[in-house]
């Protein structure tokens, strides 16, 4: 499985100072390439003997000013100022070879902003909500759903497709084995919110309407979803691996091979920082 890893930099002053140059003059590059080259292109036309503007060119003229009158470029790397300008040449030409207004650019703008908005919240907010109860908690447990069903639903089906339940599950059951954990899954058909967690009566299948009942065995009173929580959490723990190696008897679906029975100690201090 290929991960990717966030790795945070603690530099010390002069370090942090070198990043603050490095960043100022990628800066400073990146702002100077899109007006050069508006100088360039309007020039061109009045002196053809002038040079065509072009990559080439710019990145010509860029080399010839870093000594005199701006010295303090050779103070840090020349892939600072060289990626920022690369970054920032083709938006020039593309910008003026494209007919139409300012305004219309700024409107065909919007929704690519808005899109890209949507698709890093939709992308981040699976990652937040995952990386919590790994780091908190050793064992979860999740419920196996059947996705397609639900989405046949016109009333869920937006919500349950923007919730994207397959990388939810794939990203808690990886990021629970990295840190020493595990994530349980019952089986779809496990009656998790009819079974009743005080003395274990399962009712008949009451409508999803029904978000409250009472338990005709015991009498306790149940919501649906506090009790769905509980069962899930039981299961989980019973289908564990005990402390002399048995295996727990749950309705999760079978491993492919029975884990080591070996105390487990891990430390969150780095990863969960």
């Amino acid at each position: 499985m290929l991960i990717a890893r966030e790795i945070a930099l603690a530099p010390n002053d002069k370090q942090a100072a070198c990043f603050a140059k490095a960043a100022g003059t990628a800066r400073f590059a990146r702002n100077w390439a899109p007006a050069e080259w508006q100088k360039q292109y309007a020039a061109w036309p009045a002196d053809n003997g002038l040079p065509k503007p072009s990559q080439a060119a710019l990145r010509r003229r860029f080399n010839a000013i870093k000594r005199n009158p701006f010295p303090w470029m050779l103070e840090v790397s020349r892939n600072a100022p060289r990626m920022a300008l690369l970054g920032r040449l083709r938006r020039p030409s593309r910008g003026l070879s494209r007919k139409g207004s300012a305004n219309r650019r700024k409107a065909d703008a919007k929704p690519a902003k808005l899109h890209a908005r949507i698709a890093n919240t939709r992308s981040g907010a699976p990652h937040r909500f995952t990386t919590d109860p790994t780091c908190r908690f050793h064992i979860i447990g999740i419920e196996d759903l059947k996705v397609r069903g639900m989405v046949k639903n016109r009333h869920l089906s937006g919500s349950v497709a923007d919730m994207g339940f397959f990388a939810f599950r794939r990203r808690l059951e990886y990021k629970a084995a990295m840190r020493g954990g595990r994530a349980v899954a019952a089986d779809r058909f496990y009656p998790s919110g009819k079974t009743c967690s005080d003395c274990g009566h399962k009712l008949d299948d009451p409508p999803l309407s029904v978000r409250e009942w009472t338990c005709p065995a015991c009498g306790m009173i149940h919501d649906r979803d506090m009790t769905a929580a509980i069962s899930l959490k039981n299961m989980a723990v019973s289908s564990t691996v005990s402390a002399c190696g048995e295996e727990g008897s749950g309705p999760t679906r079978k491993r492919r091979t029975k884990p080591a029975s070996a105390k487990q100690e891990v430390s969150f201090d780095h990863v969960c920082a």
